[in-house]
């Protein structure tokens, strides 16, 4: 799977979770965080398929923020659960 693709399944599933966006298109987390295309594709490239299991000290170096973290393991597992990777 490339960054994109992880990126893009990530959304897609956010928006089957019915999760809020920004008007930008980001996915909103609490404390008006938020997750962007960018964030993700930085942390697949630093992990891959680990980045399910990606410590808060990596989420936070691609700028995904503490109160974004459950949003981020929950899409994350249902995707790799979703495609078998």
């Amino acid at each position: 799977m490339t960054k994109e693709k992880f990126a893009k399944l990530f959304f897609k599933e956010a928006k089957r979770n019915n999760l809020v966006f920004t008007t930008k298109g980001n996915i909103k987390c609490s404390n008006g965080k938020n997750i962007s295309i960018t964030k993700l594709e930085k942390i697949f490239e630093l992990e891959g398929k680990q980045c399910i299991e990606a410590k808060s000290k990596t989420l936070k170096s691609v700028g995904i923020e503490t109160c974004c973290f459950n949003v981020f393991k929950l899409i994350s597992n249902s995707i790799f659960n979703k495609v078998g990777v």
